[in-house]
């Protein structure tokens, strides 16, 4: 039986891991004191604005379309893309028409989110995920070590512009270049004070690569290569010597 449990979580992973960890369910199991790290990858801590764009119907890839997004979203058996969602007051979502006030849309307010065509059941689901980090803690006796991706062009917010009588709302995509690893922006992989590693890689493959696996395999004592790191072009990883 080992001694200590170290917890490697990628991704949604991360939330399912802090879920386990702070919600106070599991606190009395066994197993719970002897976890002493939780390493999160590429976890979107207060979620993401592109989750919102694909509940909306804004967004394709990997051979699904943008409507097939929104409809897989709803159904409310499998709400993991709802509970991606940025967490409430992450306004991700800007009133952009003309008067130019840039306020804030609050899709976790129930007349808001349908008016933005959310299903506001899961919409509930997903403050209940938030809710729960909010409300808990991290125990003591963990670690918690945050590895995030950055340099990748990612989705920051959506732009709304109200139609008029009888018009739809124009909604747009907005991104920035090298603001996260192209699905979690940095503000959401690193959402709290603690050590932490930013890697120039994209979500998929933030673990590839000496900047990721040099600081990873310290975390666990074994040493395969410098923290010292060359820098090799304008998007590398570098330490500045003496």
């Amino acid at each position: 039986e080992q001694d200590k449990i170290s917890i490697v979580a990628h991704s949604m992973g991360g939330l399912i891991s802090r879920l386990l960890l702070e919600s106070g369910k599991y606190s009395d199991r066994d197993w719970f004191k002897r976890v002493d790290l939780l390493a999160a990858l590429s976890t979107p801590h207060t979620g993401a604005p592109l989750a919102l764009a694909r509940t909306l119907g804004l967004d394709s890839a990997v051979g699904i379309s943008a409507n097939d997004f929104k409809i897989l979203s709803a159904n409310p058996k499998y709400p993991s893309g709802y509970q991606l969602l940025p967490a409430p007051g992450e306004h991700a979502a800007w009133n952009a028409d003309e008067e130019g006030t840039i306020e804030p849309l609050d899709i976790y307010n129930e007349a808001t989110a349908q008016s933005l065509g959310l299903e506001f059941n899961l919409v509930e689901r997903a403050k209940a995920v938030h809710d729960c980090f909010e409300q808990g803690a991290a125990p003591d006796h963990v670690r918690y070590f945050y590895f995030a991706g950055t340099g990748h062009k990612t989705l920051t917010r959506i732009n709304v512009v109200r139609g008029g009588p009888g018009q739809p709302d124009v909604m747009t995509k907005v991104m920035a270049r090298a603001s996260g690893d192209g699905t979690v922006p940095l503000w959401s992989s690193l959402p709290r004070p603690t050590q932490k590693h930013v890697v120039v890689q994209e979500h998929a493959t933030v673990f590839r690569g000496n900047p990721f696996k040099n600081v990873f395999f310290q975390l666990f004592g074994v040493h395969i290569g410098s923290l010292e790191l060359e820098m090799l072009g304008d998007d590398m990883e570098y330490s500045i010597g003496q």
